[in-house]
């Protein structure tokens, strides 16, 4: 949207890094009583870098299942072009484009 300074990019960076870690550790010491569930968007679960990531260094062997939802492209494409970083992917139907930086941006008193 362009309201955020280059500058707090990295920050951003590492506060996603913690979260991540933070949800990671919390799964990690569920599983030792009864085990648990993680419902996040698709850049929380995805494996090469987010929870998943994290789970596999603080509790290995663990099963991890990474399901992320995507939207279905129009026209659609072969989901075996893509590299997903999920163990599955379900595909749902396209939702009208919404600019949700316009909306921020309004709020935030800023010009279009």
């Amino acid at each position: 949207c362009g309201l955020l300074p280059e500058s707090a990019v990295p920050a951003m960076m590492r506060l996603q890094i913690a979260w991540d870690g933070s949800m990671a550790s919390r799964l990690a010491d569920n599983q030792q009583k009864n085990g648990g569930v993680l419902i996040a968007g698709s850049e929380h679960v995805r494996k090469d870098r987010a929870v998943p990531y994290h789970l596999a260094r603080l509790a290995p062997g663990l099963n991890v299942l990474a399901i992320a939802f995507k939207e279905q492209s129009d026209p659609p494409s072969s989901p075996e072009t893509e590299a997903w970083p999920f163990d599955l992917v379900w595909f749902t139907s396209p939702r009208p484009e919404v600019d949700h930086c316009l909306g921020l941006k309004e709020k935030m008193g800023k010009p279009r």
